[in-house]
């Protein structure tokens, strides 16, 4: 068997007793280890659990600003619609209700469809600065007979993110009344 002395390197032959340096100097604390095995052994990394806790922390604090940032600067509208009354081939009565930015102008989509589920009105309805809530009744032009109505959504903008209006090809759109505004393409 061959004895390889830890301090030079050198065989000393001898593995029966162990040098008397390694027994005086065992090393128990990690800290008393020289850089070169900390380095190796991932031993001189510092804790970074209190890092991590820290940048979760920041991560949650700036995503709650920001949201609280983006709903101060884009503020919802909330509607639902009351009721609708069929009052004619050609004309049905939508009711809703809309909350919204007090001041501010807005913009519902609303729409009647046949018995087919087939668009036969629709308009984008111009809601006037003012109350913040308020009951808005509108008299929808129809291209045939209605048997139902909604609300398809409010926004700040014209342009929303709704359904688009579903006329068959051929038919043509009905024109609707101030403040509403029919679509000009199927």
């Amino acid at each position: 068997m061959v004895c390889v002395s830890i301090l030079n390197n050198s065989n000393t032959g001898n593995c029966a007793t162990p040098a008397p340096f390694i027994l005086d100097h065992v090393m128990q604390n990690q800290s008393q280890w020289p850089e070169h095995i900390k380095a190796r052994y991932g031993l001189n990394r510092r804790q970074n659990l209190p890092t991590l806790i820290a940048v979760v922390l920041a991560s949650i604090v700036a995503l709650g600003m920001g949201m609280a940032s983006f709903r101060q600067t884009n503020p919802t509208i909330e509607w639902a619609l009351k009721s609708f009354d069929i009052q004619s081939d050609n004309k049905v009565s939508v009711e809703w209700f809309i909350a919204k930015q007090e001041g501010k102008t807005a913009y519902c989509a609303i729409r009647a469809q046949n018995e087919k589920r087939i668009d036969v009105g629709y308009a984008t309805v111009e809601i006037e600065s003012g109350k913040a809530s308020t009951t808005i009744s509108y008299t929808l032009n129809t291209e045939s007979r209605a048997v139902l109505a909604e609300v398809l959504g409010c926004d700040y903008k014209a342009k929303m993110r709704v359904p688009p209006a579903n006329f068959p090809p051929g038919v043509k759109i009905p024109a609707q009344d101030p403040p509403g505004l029919a679509p000009t393409t199927n």
